[in-house]
């Protein structure tokens, strides 16, 4: 015998399935679109999406602590090898 609660939950899913699926039906008819139109459009919109990622991403990464600190010490590398060379000659 279900408790109240899962027969709940179950009348929850399938109420939220059967509105999805109404409103899929009623996008469909009611688009302003044709088919192919829409698919261009929202491949569009992902390829504008990936490629607004992909920037957030390096920004994100040129300004990470671990970058900083490898310029950092890439930097202090290189300033002593310019020290060490100067003494040299």
């Amino acid at each position: 015998m279900e408790s109240s609660d899962s027969r709940s939950n179950s009348r929850l899913v399938n109420s939220f399935v059967i509105g999805v699926g109404l409103g899929l039906l009623v996008g469909l008819f009611w688009a302003p679109r044709m088919g192919k139109e829409t698919r261009d459009k929202l491949r569009q919109g992902a390829d504008e999406g990936l490629a607004y990622l992909r920037e957030e991403v390096d920004k994100i990464r040129e300004n990470s602590w671990l970058t900083r600190l490898g310029s950092l010490f890439c930097r202090h590398r290189t300033d002593g090898n310019q020290k060490n060379e100067s003494e040299t000659t």
